[in-house]
């Protein structure tokens, strides 16, 4: 993992409130509030107690976390017909990510997307990853340790980034967005932290024009997975849709958003 040291001037308390400064084992914002580095990972967990969707879904992820990356691949195998590595190697190849370019990637999960990510930026680049989920940091930290660029990884609430605002030029959020509390804040969140002109690709579960309303996969994905049930979330102010496409054999959307001056 890249030295947490040289992260610090972009790390702040959750919502990128305070600076923090190391004291020991744990992260102290200039209130006296603390937080630990547990396994070289912050934890800027925030709010401690978490209530209604950020709840249920943090537990569910926790427990499936050591089987969650086979769970995807025979659940997509099995339900879509589709191989999920090649689907994930041709989504990242088709962002305009720049070598060299910072990237944070939001719902990081078990750490998928990392490696694809990691030669996207290039070993000049720099990597961070973020999931509220424990189990699921733990996973991405121990999957990634021997990358390059190797990234920062955190455990953190997508609707309380703890970055400074614009730290980075790209964020990736593939997953996840339709299960917060508020969709629409955690974009603000990943706005907040881009820097102008910079660039927010965005994906999650979605059916395309071309898939059948009554057909039996629909129907069944309607059934098994709940975000197939929800709209895609609204684009706030500070983003604007640049580019839009559909992934997965049309079952997912992936949007390219542009972080504007408002």
């Amino acid at each position: 993992m890249e030295n947490l040291e040289t992260w610090l001037p972009l790390i702040r308390s959750p919502g990128g409130k305070s600076a923090l400064c190391r004291q020991g084992q744990d992260l102290v914002d200039d209130t006296g509030g603390r937080y630990p580095v547990q396994h070289g990972i912050p934890r800027l967990v925030a709010p401690e107690a978490l209530e209604g969707d950020d709840a249920s879904w943090n537990i569910f992820f926790d427990w499936i976390a050591p089987l969650y990356e086979l769970n995807e691949r025979v659940g997509v195998r099995l339900l879509c017909g589709l191989d999920l590595r090649d689907e994930q190697r041709r989504i990242v190849e088709s962002l305009a990510i720049a070598p060299g370019s910072s990237l944070l990637e939001v719902c990081t999960g078990p750490g998928v997307y990392q490696p694809l990510l990691a030669k996207a930026v290039g070993p000049q680049g720099r990597l961070a990853a973020l999931d509220l989920s424990w189990g699921m940091v733990r996973r991405c930290a121990e999957r990634t340790r021997k990358q390059l660029p190797t990234p920062l990884v955190v455990q953190g609430n997508g609707a309380a980034l703890p970055f400074a605002d614009a730290s980075f030029d790209n964020v990736f959020h593939f997953g996840g967005i339709k299960l917060f509390n508020s969709p629409e804040h955690a974009l603000t969140e990943c706005a907040r932290v881009l820097r102008p002109g910079g660039l927010l690709f965005l994906g999650d579960e979605g059916f395309a024009p071309t898939i059948p309303v009554r057909g039996w996969r629909r129907r069944l994905l309607m059934r098994v997975n709940p975000c197939f049930q929800r709209p895609p979330p609204e684009i706030p102010q500070g983003l604007t849709l640049k580019k839009q496409q559909n992934v997965y054999d049309g079952l997912a959307f992936l949007w390219t958003l542009e972080r504007v001056e408002t």
